[in-house]
């Protein structure tokens, strides 16, 4: 037989409350504006397990059985806000507690957790405001460590009390259950931390803040002494990262983990929170809320704000003797190892214009006398009365006792209107008045600048997700653009094979073959299906689409001019025709497509691509020289028939076409790779290896003649082999230079013959890379530090950019002082690149400008102001266009011809540290501190592929052949990409 729930004692005290302004005087706890609340953490099914409670019988952790003891508990503690941890089975309990006239919300708790934190209402007591669900795991995000992160949620509820004149008696919940693990004091404090400055962001002017939930933490916690105001010193040991002892089974333990600096801000909020059962117990919680076989002591609390709310009572708690009798909770009375708490509030009243509380024992004609005369007989009131009623100890029979009350039964008291009181007169707006409705209106306008607040905290988020679906539509549209244009290519080709076959075949088949042809541009629908198999056109993307792009790629295919019966011999072929093999790709430059002379329609051939199948079949036979084809008008019949020429050498039009069947086919040589490769768009980027530096690497330079990757970190260059087989690379040569110093970039010249390096330090060093590396020369820049370095286009000097915004350009055989100064800039500059024609310098500096300078004259030509910092500067070779990265995260690609033509790039999420454009022009990568790595079609900016690394990435460079990518990171270490096309 399941046992009953056990009898839950709610003690108050007798204290009666006095309103003295309308001279009320009622029982606490049936005042009409008193309202209960309940905090319990009831075990989560997932956890009522045999293996954790090996002492309960096993029927008794069943859920049926737990949970009807459950909702049995709640619904004799009568609550009027009920908050839960541990909740897994929502709906359910939601279910139970409906049918008792509650309401509620659910936050389940982050990753893979199935519990969480709900909290329920009555809904004839209070009507929902608004809910805000706050993550714990933010934590991990913010101090960028993995430590906090422990899928813990905090679940506030804003309510409105329907049992209240006014609107604007807010009542906060905050619902939370903090970390467990004892080893771990620092991620209670600074989850307790995120969630009171939640609260004290989230919460109205008026808003009265009550905090219930699981803190996992004793009395005596730095979590507990945090809440309740206690002052806390930054050396207190439960604040240190690291080392904790704790008690675990009898015996002490310690725990040893890497102890770096923790800053945890403020230790202190703006709350007046106290402990409800404090309260009532001089300042002692109760002995234990949590009662199992291992650990039995206080975690469970209610807090309320002891200003503006006033406690009236608590649940008195089970003895031990209960809890015991089967060793521990949970057991045939308890559904849980936790027990419940209540406590019982009231509000205090503050506002007499928007507050009467009724009084039960007043007569209709006393309400309403004190309604209309209540300002004039506060104003009235005789000083002794006053006196007397501050110096007595019973307000209440104070008043009696000035009002004449004191022998009068209620039923029958009549109002007794003091001496001299002034007769009834229309009140008229005071100073008071219009302050106190400024007040109300400002509270008003407040409640709604945090609802607005919140509502724009969900349209960032939907922002963000239709920001994510857009860059994925992007990236999508991208890939099918490069199939569009690879399909389009293809049909070039083939156009080009078939002009050079139609004028190598007879009079009588040219005529037929270009009859054919002009009947396959528009192909009946039964062709149509039977040619589907061998459609190749892009995904989304309609035949008529198809067709016009073919028209714009394809070469006119005209009716050729009448030749003589003999077949013109192969060595006869226009140059560059011979040897030919036709394979997949564009055509080589010294192989001109053939354009035959005009025909009756001189339209360009638009058959979709399967649609040349008829011209696969032939019956090769020697005839005077030539061969005769026979048309079919069906689809491919043998993939393995092939036209033949004169001299019996196969041109192995098949085989193209089965390949053009199947891009991926591993028949595929490296001709065709080539020739995907001519179209200039990386597909992805593949791992090959990782170079660990040791340091951060600030900035990186490939030389490619060598196959070196130059690397710099604090102090040091490394060199390494870009073409090193092992997924870590071993380091080939290092430079120790600028002492200590960060070094912020290293550029090697593209002869190699030389290796410049500045950094945060005020000097610039400059290596001769002939043979073994020397220091050749060290050059002052009279500035803190270099921030960028960028050589001439004749490699003969270069330049250095300063972080006074100060450019100086140098000769390598000039002496120590520079050719040129350039000043303009007023913050340091970040990026500098020179154009492709060697003759301006692009320069990009923190105070958001990128100035274009002449190098001959060291004049400014003109400037583009940003609304960011300039952290990356790309030039785009052979063009006019130029990439520049910004603090904002934004990337803009500019035209320096046309100012109107320019594209804002948006895939990044925080700053932009590097551009680099590819040699061919046609792409170029962008990283930054996101750990993303884009790539993006040149000049529109179409996102081509996405990589991310594990931490910011600070650098990045391109192989001349464009085929490696390498980056630099803060994690100490680069990395080396294969760019696959």
């Amino acid at each position: 037989m399941r046992g009953t729930s056990p009898h839950f004692e709610f003690w108050h005290t007798q204290v009666q409350i006095i309103d003295a302004i309308n001279l009320n005087v009622y029982p606490t706890m049936n005042a009409p504006h008193n309202f209960s609340v309940v905090t319990y953490n009831i075990l989560a099914q997932v956890y009522a397990k045999s293996v954790s409670f090996p002492y309960t019988q096993r029927k008794f952790l069943r859920q049926k059985y737990r949970f009807d003891l459950l909702r049995d508990q709640l619904s004799r503690l009568q609550a009027d806000i009920i908050c839960v941890q541990e909740c897994d089975e929502y709906p359910t309990i939601l279910k139970g507690l409906s049918s008792l006239g509650y309401q509620g919300l659910h936050q389940q708790r982050s990753g893979k957790k199935k519990d969480g934190c709900a909290t329920f209402w009555k809904v004839d007591r209070f009507l929902l405001l608004a809910h805000h669900e706050h993550t714990l795991n933010d934590i991990a995000q913010q101090t960028d460590d993995p430590l906090y992160k422990r899928d813990n949620v905090a679940l506030f509820v804003k309510l409105l009390p329907k049992f209240l004149d006014s609107k604007e008696e807010e009542l906060c919940v905050i619902n939370t259950h903090l970390y467990w693990d004892p080893r771990y004091p620092e991620v209670k404090f600074r989850q307790i931390q995120s969630v009171l400055k939640q609260a004290e962001m989230y919460r109205g002017e008026r808003s009265k803040i009550i905090l219930c939930g699981d803190l996992n933490s004793l009395p005596e916690s730095a979590v507990y002494r945090y809440i309740t105001g206690e002052k806390l010193e930054e050396n207190d040991p439960e604040l240190q990262y690291g080392v904790h002892d704790w008690e675990n089974k009898g015996g002490i333990e310690k725990m040893e983990r890497a102890t770096p600096a923790i800053d945890f801000g403020p230790l202190h909020h703006n709350l007046k929170l106290s402990s409800a059962y404090a309260t009532y117990r001089d300042g002692r919680e109760p002995v234990f809320t949590n009662y199992s076989q291992n650990f039995k002591g206080t975690l469970d609390y209610i807090f309320y704000e002891m200003d503006k709310l006033k406690l009236n009572g608590q649940l008195t708690l089970p003895p031990e003797s209960e809890l015991n009798v089967e060793t521990a909770i949970p057991n045939e009375k308890f559904p849980s190892d936790h027990l419940p708490l209540r406590a019982d509030f009231s509000y205090k009243v503050t506002n007499i214009y928007t507050r009467n509380i009724p009084c039960p024992y007043r007569s209709s004609d006393e309400m309403d006398y004190n309604m209309m005369n209540q300002q004039n007989y506060r104003g009235q009131m005789m000083p002794q009365q006053v006196q007397q009623m501050q110096q007595s100890n019973n307000g209440g029979n104070a008043m009696n006792n000035m009002m004449g009350r004191n022998n009068v039964s209620p039923p029958q008291r009549q109002m007794m209107m003091p001496q001299n009181m002034p007769q009834s007169q229309p009140s008229q707006p005071t100073v008071l008045d219009y302050c106190q409705a400024i007040i109300t209106d400002y509270h008003y306008m407040l409640n709604q600048i945090n609802n607005l607040k919140m509502e724009n905290g969900q349209l960032m988020k939907q922002k963000m997700e239709l920001q994510e679906l857009y860059n994925q539509s992007q990236i999508s549209l991208n890939k099918v653009q490069r199939e569009f244009d690879m399909q389009t290519q293809m049909s070039s080709n083939l156009t080009s094979y078939l002009s050079v076959m139609l004028e190598r075949l007879p009079t009588e088949a040219r005529e037929e073959a270009v009859t054919q042809l002009d009947r396959i541009k528009t192909p009946v629908p039964e062709e149509m299906r039977n040619m589907g198999h061998h459609n190749m056109h892009p995904p989304n993307m309609n035949n008529g689409q198809m067709n016009q792009g073919i028209n714009q790629s394809t070469q006119r295919i005209e009716r050729p001019r009448p030749v003589h019966a003999s077949y013109t011999p192969l060595e006869d072929e226009p140059e560059g025709l011979k040897n030919k093999k036709m394979k997949r790709g564009p055509p080589t430059k010294s192989a001109p497509a053939v354009h035959p002379p005009n025909y009756r329609n001189p339209g360009q051939i638009t058959a979709p691509m399967g649609s040349i199948a008829p011209l696969s079949t032939y019956n090769a036979e020697n005839s005077n020289g030539g061969f005769q084809p026979r048309f079919s008008t069906s689809s491919v019949e043998s993939p393995g028939s092939s036209p033949m020429a004169p001299n019996g050498s196969s041109l192995k039009l098949s085989n193209v076409e089965s390949k053009l069947d199947d891009p991926d086919s591993p028949e595929k040589d490296d001709e065709g790779q080539d020739d995907e490769k001519a179209l200039g768009l990386p597909k992805t980027a593949q791992l090959l290896s990782t170079l660990p530096h040791g340091d951060v690497v600030c900035t990186l330079s490939i030389h490619t003649p060598t196959s070196r990757v130059y690397t710099g970190g604090r102090g040091t260059v490394k060199v390494w082999d870009l073409h090193s087989s092992a997924p870590t690379s071993k380091i080939v040569a290092e430079i120790k230079c600028l002492g200590d110093s960060y070094i912020r970039s290293a550029k090697v010249s593209r002869s190699g013959q030389h290796l410049i390096l500045g950094g945060e330090s005020n000097t610039v060093a400059v290596w001769d890379l002939n043979g073994s590396p020397v220091l050749k020369n060290t050059l002052n820049i009279n500035s803190q530090s270099c921030y960028a370095l960028s050589y001439a286009q004749d490699e003969s000097s270069f330049f250095s950019c300063h972080s006074d915004g100060i450019i100086n350009h140098w000769g390598f055989n000039q002496g120590n002082k520079p050719l040129r100064i350039f000043k303009g800039h007023t913050d340091g500059v970040s990026c500098a690149e020179v154009s492709p024609d060697g003759s301006k310098l692009l320069t990009g500096s923190l105070d958001g400008t990128l100035r274009i300078w002449d190098i001959g004259t060291g004049k400014e030509l003109g400037s583009y102001n940003s609304a960011s910092q300039i952290f990356a500067l790309g030039i785009c070779p052979g063009e006019s266009w130029i990439a520049v990265g910004l603090e904002s995260s934004y990337v803009e690609v500019m035209n320096l011809l046309n100012s109107n033509c320019k594209y804002q790039l948006h895939l990044h999420e925080s700053c932009v540290l590097s551009i680099k454009y590819a040699n061919s022009g046609k792409w170029f990568v962008s990283t930054g501190k996101d750990k993303l790595l884009n790539c993006w079609k040149s000049p529109c900016g179409g996102s081509l592929f996405q990589c991310r690394e594990p931490n910011s990435i600070l650098c990045c460079d391109i192989s001349e052949d464009d085929n490696y990518l390498v980056t630099g990171s803060g994690e100490k270490l680069a990395s080396v990409y294969k760019i696959i096309y």
